[in-house]
C-alpha cells in the first residue's frame, strides 16, 4: 500500500518541490544507485542525457548553453573527473575543457540543445541535455508504436526504461547493474495499461527550409491567465485581433513555427486553429473562451500574449490523464514520465486550528499522459541585464487591470512576498540596487510608494498598494515579476506546516518547502519590530493560511516564508528541503490548538484622557508578578474579536509597571490584530511614552507630535519630555514640563524619575531656580540605586553652580566623579574642570591635560564630540598647535555625520591658516613647522591664500638652508597648482634652490617644466641665466655659453666668467672679465668690486700664460692700485711671468685669494637672505 500511495503522490511532489525524478524518490533502488555510481556520472536516455554531480555538501551551480558550447560552473571544484562523461554522453558532446582551479568545465556540443539543471537528493547536482525539438522529430515517430519488449539486458545503460515510454523519458539516473525486484513494484504500475495513442497536432504551413526563421512557440498558465510565447530571433511587428472565440496573431516577416511545445501546453478551453509561415507575413490562429480578453507585449525579439479569462469563469479541465506500464519481462523499474502539471485550483486548508490543518491528508493527483512529443523541455529564457533594473510590461486599459513588475538578476534568487501592516514586501536573498522610482512609476495606480530598505545581505523592498490590488508570483528564467491584480492574495502552492514537529532541540514546526534560501531579519520601521523572512526559489510556494502561537507568528505569504517572533532567541533554521523553528534551549515552541491568544480582561478606566496610570498599574510592584501570571494564563480565553483590545490593557500594564519594551510588543500585536488601532490618539500617545523609555527620542517626538494626541494635556507633558531629551532645546520645553510637576510627580518611580531628571535638566539649561528645585525634590523622595545617585549629585552640583555656590558645586561634582555611573561620573569630571577653569584656578593647559585624561570616560557620541571639540579649544588656547590639530582631526574622522563637524573643521583651517599664514609657525623650530605642514597638508586653502602660505613656508625653511625641503613644497606647487606666469616665476624659484642645492638637474628640470608664454623680459632673462648654470653645472658647457650668446647684461657676464673659470679656460676667463671691468681714467682710484674684478683679470691672464697680457693689464690699472690694499697682491700678480723665480707660494695665495670673488650664486644668496624667495622675482 505505501509504494502505491508513493506512486499516486508521485506528480504532486514534482510539482510541489520543481525536482525532477531523483534518486532518493525511491526508497530501494534509489540507495542502491548512490551508493554505487561515481561522481560525476552521465547516461543517455530517449531524448535526453544526465549528469548526476554529488557533492558534501550545498554548492551554488549554473549550467548554460553559449555559443554551441554547454558552461557548467561550480562555487567549489569538482572531485571526479570530467572526462567520465564523454563516452555515455557521447551524442551530445565532443569533448571537454577544465579550469585550472576545477570549478568550471567547457563541453563543445555535437548539436543544439537545451539544459536544465536541479538539485537532487541529498547535495547531488543533476543536469539534462535535452534535444531540441527539431532534433527530435524523429523520436516522436518512434514513440508513436507500441512499446516492444526487452529485458535488461537487451538495452545499454540507461535505456532500458526508454523504450517503454512515451514523451519525456524517465527523470531517475538508475543504475541497469542494480534493478529492484520485481516484488517492489507498485501493482498500479504492473497493472496500468498501455498509454493512449497521443493526438496528432495541428499541422502548420511552412516555407522550405532556409527561407524564413524558425520561431519556437511555448505556452505556459500563470493562474488566471495563459500565457504563450513566440521566440523570434530579433525584433518583429505584429498586431492582435480578437473575434469571438478566435484570437489570431499576425507577424510583418515569414516563419517557420515550432509547434511541438505548444498543443499539450493548452488547456482543454484553449486550441490552436491554425498556423501559417508562408507569404510575407505569418499567422497563428487560436481557438479561445468567447468572455477571455487579450492582452499582449514585446519583450525584445518575443512577442508575448496573454489570454485572461473572465474571473467568473470556472477553470478549464485538466487534460486527460493515463497510466503506463512497464513493458513485460523487463525486470528494471520503468516509472511513469511525468511532465510538470498544469497548477490546479488553489487548495483550502482548515484555518480552525493549526493541529486540523495537518490532519488532512495531502490531495491525491494522477499522473499527468505524456504528450506525444519529444523530450525537450522549455529552456529558461535567456538571462536578463545583469545590472538591478525593474521593469512592467504595459496592458491596455481595462476595468480588470494589472500591473507587473519585475526585478532581474544574473543568477537565481529565491524570493517573498507577503503583506504586514498596510505594506506589500518583496524579500530577495541577495543584494543588489532597485530603480525604486521607475517601479512607483510603472506600478501606475496600484502602487504609491517603493523604498528598499538598506541591508547588507538581501534586497528588501516595501511597497505601498492599493488595498484591492493583491500580488501573485510567476518567474521568467531569471526574472522574478510581480503581478497586481484584482485577486486572492494566496500561494498557488500552500507550504505544508507540520506542528507540533519532533525537532532535535525541542518540539517545534517544520514548514516543507523545497530550495528555501538563508534567514534574513528585516526590520519593519513602521512597526519597530523585526522578522524573519526565509526566500524560496520554488515557484509559488507561500504560506496560507497565515498561523500563530504564543512564541511566533507564519504570516500569511503569496511566496516564501515571513514569520514573527514573539519569544526571544527564536532558532529558525533553513535546509534544501525544509524550514524549522525551534527553541535553542530545548524547551520548545508554545503551540496553542486552536490558535487563540488572549489576556483577561481588566477594569477599564472612567478617567478622561489618554493616561491613566493609576489604574493601570494594578497594585503596582508587589502585585506586579501575580498580575503578570494572570495575564499570561488567560492567554487563551479572549476570543478573535477581542484581541486587539486585550493586547491594548496588557501594553498600557505593563507600561505603568515601568516594562516599555514589554509594552511596545503588545502594541505592535494590537495593530496587527487591527491596523486601525494605529491611527487612534490612545495608541500614538502611549507608544511615543514607551519609546521616550526605550531612550529613543525621535521615535517618541514622532508619536507625540501627531495631531491626533495634540489634545490631550497629559500627553503634552510627555511631548515636552521627549523634545528635551532629544536636545531639541532642552530650555524652550521648561514650562510644560514645570507645569507637568505635580502629574509625573505621583507616577511610579520607574516612569516618575526618568521624566523628572528631563525637566531638572531643562530647568538647569534655562536657569529656572523653582522648576530646578521641584524636579530635584522629586528625585530626592525616591529610593535610588547607587548609580541614580551619582546622576543626582551631578545634579545637585549642576545646581549649586546655577546659584553660584560654586565650592558647593565642585563638592558634588567630585562626589558623582566618585560614584559606579559612568556617564555622570564623566560629566561630572567635566563640568568640574570647566568650573576651575572658569575661576581661573587651572590654566587652560592644566585644563587640557584633565581633559585629555577624561577623553575615554563616557564613548556616547555627543559627550565624547563635545568633550573632544573642548580639548581641541583648550589645547589652542595654550599653544599646543599639534595635539590641537590632532585632536581636531580625531573628532572629524571619528563623527563625519556629526552635525557640528563643520564647525570642527572650520576651527582647523583657521588654525592653519594662523600657524602659516598669520606667523604662529615662526615660534615652532623650522623643523617642526615642516613636520606639522606635511601632517596636515589636505588644510592648506586653495587659490592665492594657499600659494601665499606655501611661500612663506617655503622662505622659513631656505633661510635656514632646509634646501630640499622648501624645495619639496615649490615643486609640489609648480606640479599641482600654478599655472602661467606664476607657475614660471616659482619654478625659477626652484630652481635656485636647486642649484644652491648642488643639485643641477632637478634645477634645469624645474625651468623646463614651468615653461610658458608671455613672460616679462626680466623674469624671462631670470630663467635662462638659472638654466645656462644648471647646464654648466651638468657639464654642458657649450649649451649653457650658446645660451648667454647676445646677452649684454652684467649677470650674464659674470656668469660666463663663472662658467670658463671652473673650466679653467684661462684665456675666455679673461676675456669675461674684461669684458665686466670699466676702463677708469689714468690713475683714478678703483672701488673695491672693481678691484676684486681686476684681480680675477690678471689671475685668469697668469694661469693663461699670458704674459703680453699682464703687461697690459700693469699699465692700464697700475696708477689706481697704487696705495690701496690690493696693490702687493696686484704687483705680485703682473709681475709673476717676468721672474725667473716667481714666488709660487705667494701667487697660489692671491690666486686663493681670487677665487673669492662675488660669484652668480652668491649674489642670488644675498638676495634670499635679504628678501626671501618672492624677493628674487
Amino acid at each position: 500500500m505505501e509504494l502505491r500511495r508513493l506512486f499516486q503522490i508521485l506528480p504532486r511532489i514534482l510539482l510541489l518541490g520543481g525536482l525532477a525524478w531523483g534518486v532518493s524518490n525511491a526508497p530501494a533502488w534509489g540507495q542502491a544507485s548512490s551508493q554505487t555510481g561515481a561522481s560525476p556520472r552521465g547516461a543517455q536516455y530517449n531524448g535526453f542525457g544526465r549528469m548526476v554531480f554529488d557533492w558534501d555538501g550545498p554548492t551554488s551551480y549554473s549550467a548554460d548553453v553559449i555559443n554551441g558550447e554547454l558552461v557548467l560552473r561550480f562555487d567549489q571544484p569538482v572531485k571526479g573527473d570530467f572526462h567520465s562523461l564523454l563516452r555515455p554522453l557521447s551524442q551530445y558532446l565532443k569533448t571537454v575543457s577544465v579550469s585550472s582551479d576545477g570549478k568550471t568545465a567547457t563541453f563543445p556540443l555535437t548539436h543544439p540543445i537545451q539544459v536544465r539543471a536541479f538539485g537532487g537528493s541529498g547535495n547531488s547536482v543533476i543536469v539534462d541535455l535535452v534535444d531540441k525539438p527539431d532534433a527530435s522529430a524523429r523520436s516522436n515517430q518512434a514513440e508513436a508504436k507500441p512499446p516492444a519488449s526487452a529485458s535488461s539486458g537487451d538495452a545499454p545503460s540507461g535505456q532500458a526504461q526508454s523504450s517503454a515510454t512515451e514523451g519525456e523519458g524517465p527523470l531517475s539516473l538508475l543504475p541497469p547493474s542494480a534493478p529492484p525486484p520485481s516484488s517492489q513494484l507498485p501493482p498500479s504500475a504492473a497493472a496500468a495499461p498501455p498509454p493512449a495513442p497521443a493526438t496528432p497536432p495541428v499541422a502548420a504551413k511552412q516555407r522550405p527550409a532556409g527561407e524564413a526563421p524558425a520561431v519556437e512557440v511555448r505556452a505556459g498558465e500563470h493562474g488566471s491567465f495563459n500565457r504563450v510565447v513566440f521566440s523570434w530571433p530579433q525584433t518583429v511587428d505584429y498586431k492582435v485581433e480578437k473575434q469571438g472565440g478566435r484570437a489570431t496573431v499576425t507577424f510583418a516577416k515569414p516563419a517557420r513555427f515550432d509547434l511541438a511545445g505548444l498543443q499539450t501546453s493548452l488547456p482543454s478551453d484553449i486550441r490552436l486553429l491554425s498556423a501559417d509561415g508562408g507569404g510575407k507575413s505569418a499567422t497563428v490562429a487560436l481557438s479561445i473562451p468567447e468572455n477571455a480578453r487579450l492582452r499582449h507585449f514585446a519583450s525584445g525579439p518575443k512577442v508575448v500574449l496573454d489570454i485572461v479569462r473572465d474571473s467568473n469563469s470556472p477553470p478549464p479541465a485538466p487534460p486527460a490523464t493515463a497510466q503506463q506500464s512497464p513493458p513485460p519481462g523487463n525486470n528494471d523499474v520503468t516509472l511513469p514520465s511525468l511532465k510538470p502539471l498544469v497548477p490546479e485550483d488553489q487548495p483550502t486548508l482548515p484555518s480552525e486550528s493549526l493541529a486540523a490543518a495537518q490532519s488532512a491528508p495531502p490531495p491525491m493527483v494522477k499522473p499527468v499522459q505524456p504528450p506525444a512529443k519529444s523530450n525537450a523541455t522549455e529552456p529558461p529564457p535567456p538571462a536578463t541585464d545583469a545590472r538591478p533594473a525593474v521593469a512592467a510590461h504595459p496592458l491596455p486599459a481595462d476595468d480588470d487591470k494589472v500591473f507587473s513588475l519585475s526585478v532581474s538578476w544574473e543568477k537565481p534568487v529565491a524570493a517573498a512576498v507577503f503583506r504586514r501592516a498596510g505594506y506589500l514586501w518583496l524579500v530577495f536573498d541577495r543584494k543588489q540596487e532597485v530603480d525604486t522610482k521607475l517601479m512607483r512609476r510603472l506600478g501606475g495606480e496600484a502602487v504609491s510608494e517603493v523604498t528598499q530598505i538598506p541591508n547588507h545581505e538581501a534586497t528588501i523592498l516595501r511597497l505601498v498598494v492599493q488595498p484591492d490590488y493583491a500580488p501573485s508570483v510567476r518567474r521568467e528564467g531569471l526574472l522574478w515579476v510581480i503581478d497586481l491584480m484584482h485577486q486572492p492574495a494566496e500561494p498557488k502552492d500552500p507550504i505544508r506546516i507540520t506542528a507540533p514537529a519532533a525537532l532535535t532541540n525541542g518540539i517545534g514546526i517544520v514548514l516543507t518547502v523545497a530550495d528555501a534560501g538563508n534567514v534574513i531579519s528585516v526590520a519593519d520601521p513602521e512597526v519597530g519590530d523585526t522578522m524573519m523572512v526565509v526566500p524560496v526559489i520554488t515557484l509559488g510556494s507561500g504560506v496560507y493560511p497565515g498561523r500563530d502561537t504564543p512564541d511566533v507568528e507564519l504570516l500569511p505569504t503569496v511566496q516564501g516564508i515571513a514569520l514573527l517572533p514573539h519569544a526571544d532567541g527564536l532558532d529558525v533554521r533553513s535546509t534544501r528541503g525544509s524550514v524549522s523553528i525551534g527553541m535553542p534551549t530545548g524547551a520548545g515552541l508554545r503551540l496553542s490548538t486552536d490558535g487563540n491568544r488572549a489576556i483577561p480582561s481588566v477594569k477599564r478606566s472612567s478617567r478622561e484622557g489618554f493616561f491613566d496610570v493609576g489604574t493601570w498599574k494594578r497594585g503596582g510592584p508587589e502585585a506586579f508578578a501575580a498580575e503578570r501570571r494572570t495575564f499570561e494564563a488567560g492567554l487563551a480565553m479572549i476570543p478573535p474579536a477581542g484581541r486587539s483590545g486585550a493586547h491594548m490593557e496588557a501594553a498600557q500594564f505593563f507600561f505603568a509597571n515601568g516594562f516599555a519594551a514589554e509594552a511596545l510588543g503588545f502594541l505592535r500585536l494590537a495593530a496587527d490584530e487591527e491596523p486601525s488601532l494605529a491611527d487612534t490618539g490612545p495608541y500614538r500617545a502611549l507608544r511615543g511614552a514607551c519609546q521616550l523609555l526605550m531612550g529613543r527620542e525621535e521615535m517618541a517626538v514622532a508619536d507625540l507630535d501627531n495631531p491626533l494626541v495634540k489634545d490631550d494635556p497629559e500627553s503634552r507633558v510627555w511631548q515636552a519630555a521627549a523634545h528635551a531629551a532629544a536636545g531639541d532645546a532642552p530650555a524652550s520645553w521648561e514650562k510644560p514640563l514645570a507645569a507637568g510637576l505635580p502629574i509625573f510627580g505621583n507616577y511610579p518611580k520607574p516612569l516618575a524619575w526618568p521624566l523628572a531628571v528631563i525637566s531638572a535638566k531643562a530647568a538647569l539649561a534655562a536657569g529656572d531656580d523653582d522648576a530646578a528645585q521641584k524636579s530635584l525634590d522629586v528625585l530626592d523622595r525616591s529610593i535610588m540605586s547607587p548609580r541614580e545617585s551619582v546622576l543626582l549629585d551631578f545634579l545637585h552640583g549642576a545646581y549649586s553652580e546655577m546659584n553660584g555656590q560654586f565650592d558647593q558645586a565642585l563638592d558634588n561634582y567630585d562626589h558623582a566623579a566618585q560614584g559606579d555611573n559612568r556617564e555622570y561620573r564623566a560629566r561630572a569630571s567635566l563640568a568640574a574642570i570647566e568650573l576651575q577653569l572658569r575661576l581661573g584656578r587651572i590654566t587652560p593647559r592644566d585644563a587640557a591635560e584633565k581633559l585629555d585624561r577624561l577623553r575615554f570616560g563616557w564613548r556616547e557620541e555627543d559627550f565624547e564630540f563635545g568633550l573632544l571639540k573642548r580639548l581641541g579649544e583648550l589645547q589652542i588656547r595654550a599653544g599646543d598647535y599639534p595635539e590641537a590639530l590632532r585632536t581636531l582631526r580625531s573628532v572629524v574622522s571619528n563623527y563625519p555625520d556629526n552635525k557640528n563637524t563643520p564647525s570642527v573643521s572650520k576651527m582647523m583651517t583657521d588654525t592653519f591658516t594662523k600657524l602659516y599664514l598669520e606667523g604662529a609657525a615662526d615660534m615652532m623650530p623650522p623643523v617642526s613647522a615642516i613636520g606639522l605642514y606635511d601632517e596636515f597638508r589636505d588644510l592648506t586653502p586653495t587659490g592665492a591664500k594657499g600659494d601665499e602660505m606655501i611661500r612663506k613656508l617655503a622662505d622659513r625653511l631656505a633661510s635656514v638652508d632646509l634646501l630640499d625641503r622648501a624645495a619639496e613644497l615649490l615643486k609640489h606647487q609648480v606640479t599641482y597648482r600654478l599655472q602661467g606666469l606664476d607657475k614660471a616665476r616659482v619654478g625659477a624659484q626652484l630652481a635656485l634652490l636647486d642649484l644652491l642645492n648642488r643639485q643641477p638637474q632637478p634645477a634645469l628640470d624645474a625651468i623646463v617644466n614651468s615653461e610658458a608664454d608671455g613672460l616679462p623680459q626680466e623674469l624671462q632673462r631670470q630663467r635662462k641665466h638659472l638654466k645656462a648654470r644648471a647646464l654648466a653645472d651638468l657639464d654642458r658647457v657649450p649649451e649653457a655659453i650658446q645660451l648667454l650668446v647676445g646677452d649684454a647684461s652684467s649677470e650674464a657676464a659674470q656668469l660666463r666668467a663663472e662658467i670658463y673659470w671652473h673650466k679653467q679656460d684661462w684665456p675666455n676667463a679673461a676675456l669675461a672679465f674684461e669684458a665686466m671691468v670699466p676702463r677708469p681714467d689714468r690713475g683714478a682710484p678703483l672701488d673695491d668690486v672693481t678691484s676684486r674684478l681686476v684681480l680675477n683679470w690678471a689671475t685668469a691672464l697668469a694661469l693663461g700664460n699670458d704674459e703680453r697680457g699682464l703687461a697690459a693689464l700693469r699699465r692700464s690699472f697700475g696708477p689706481s692700485f697704487a696705495g690701496t690694499a690690493y696693490d702687493d697682491g696686484f704687483t705680485l700678480l703682473t709681475s709673476a711671468l717676468d721672474r725667473d723665480l716667481p714666488d709660487m707660494p705667494a701667487i697660489a695665495a692671491k690666486i686663493k685669494e681670487a677665487e673669492g670673488f662675488q660669484t652668480f650664486m652668491s649674489n642670488y644668496k644675498k638676495r634670499l637672505r635679504a628678501g626671501g624667495l618672492s624677493g628674487i622675482n
